[in-house]
């Protein structure tokens, strides 16, 4: 959970599962250690500037390879500043994040990029997303999966922008199948009409 300055709790949505594999367990040697990166936006919703407190805490205790459970379930707090709206900065984010798609060997790191790309709150990350999406770079369908699972406001104005700019058919089709399904799913009518308005322009014959 995150806590703001003023002790009010903000309870978060349902992470996705991390991929452990098929078992869904991971194994660490002694004297080893394990990172595991989260994006805490797929979590919480967009935080308004201030000061908060992530709690944070294992669901389960660890177990040692002869059975013993240990009680380090602890929780533990990391401070979050959020400032306002800096548009170089985002920028600059949005460039990283693209890099590690167009450079990283490791598909982990590249899928992780592309979903944290999606995350931007602002019109700027279309041209980076559409970079990536025709990069061959196998992040297409996390890119717009993604976005899909959002189903927000921001969610359709990347799509809506990506299905004006992409000249690729393939990532084109790709982009309108994710904006029928948000079609479908959403219950704002705006946002419906706004899609509907969108596809119908492309389906005009040339």
């Amino acid at each position: 959970e995150i806590r703001k300055s003023d002790s009010t709790i903000l309870k978060g949505n349902s992470p996705p599962e991390p991929d452990f594999g098929s078992t869904g367990v991971i194994r660490v040697d002694p004297l080893r250690t394990f990172n595991y990166t989260v994006l805490v936006s797929e979590w919480f919703p967009p935080l308004s500037p201030g000061e908060y407190t992530l709690l944070v805490g294992l669901k389960h205790p660890v177990v040692t390879q002869g059975s013993k459970k240990t009680s380090n379930t602890g929780i533990s707090a990391l401070q979050l500043s959020i400032g306002g709206k800096d548009t170089g900065r985002l920028a600059s984010m949005a460039e990283q994040l693209l890099g590690t798609i167009l450079t990283n060997d490791r598909l982990d790191d590249r899928w992780f990029a592309a979903r944290s790309l999606t995350y931007v709150q602002d019109p700027l990350v279309i041209p980076f997303i559409e970079r990536a999406m025709l990069a061959n770079r196998s992040v297409e369908q996390v890119l717009v999966d993604t976005l899909v699972e959002q189903a927000n406001e921001n969610a359709v104005s990347i799509l809506i922008g990506l299905a004006k700019k992409m000249t690729d058919r393939k990532s084109l089709l790709t982009v309108e199948f994710a904006l029928e399904t948000l079609k479908r799913q959403l219950q704002d009518v705006r946002l419906k009409d706004q899609i509907k308005s969108t596809l119908i322009l492309h389906k005009k014959p040339n």
